[in-house]
């Protein structure tokens, strides 16, 4: 898979619509690390293909998902026609992909700076993080990798980092 490469998420709704229209399924999943960029794809994606867009964050409640109603919800959309853009962290734990067919997005960081990218590894490493991409293995399931180029915006990646803890 040759990933899109992007400054700004938004930026790939396109390319990754493109793709979208030549598959069968109706639902998107789009997930990676928290700060990644997943939202802003999300929201745009699902303005170009004229769907609906679902945060998975909404769904959180003292900690844990409420994933009886994010299933729930998400087959109701789906049944709609139209397209359902789902994005989240820990995705597959929050909405396991059972029996509706996807199109599997992963939005991954490539930071400029080396030691932002050691400082975001071990922020995602003392928060469990990365112990979820070692389990599931979203890059083995998606369809298509965004890499967002992060120049100077580490704090906020990092804070929102932070803010899982």
């Amino acid at each position: 898979m040759t990933p899109i490469k992007v400054g700004d998420p938004a930026a790939a709704a396109d390319a990754v619509a493109t793709l979208v229209l030549n598959q069968p399924a109706k639902m998107v999943r789009i997930e990676g690390h928290s700060a990644s960029g997943k939202s802003t794809l999300a929201k745009q994606l699902a303005r170009v293909l004229g769907g609906i867009h679902v945060d998975t964050d909404v769904y959180l409640d003292a900690g844990s998902i409420r994933a009886d109603q994010l299933a729930d919800n998400v087959a109701r959309y789906v049944a709609t026609g139209l397209f359902v853009i789902v994005e989240g962290i820990r995705l597959e734990e929050r909405l396991p992909a059972g029996e509706l067919p996807a199109f599997r997005v992963l939005v991954t960081s490539d930071f400029e700076a080396e030691e932002d990218r050691q400082r975001a590894t071990e922020i995602a490493a003392d928060l469990g993080v990365d112990r979820y991409f070692l389990d599931y293995r979203p890059a083995d399931l998606a369809d298509v990798e965004v890499v967002v180029r992060v120049i100077s915006d580490t704090d906020r990646i990092l804070a929102a980092l932070r803010e899982m803890q």
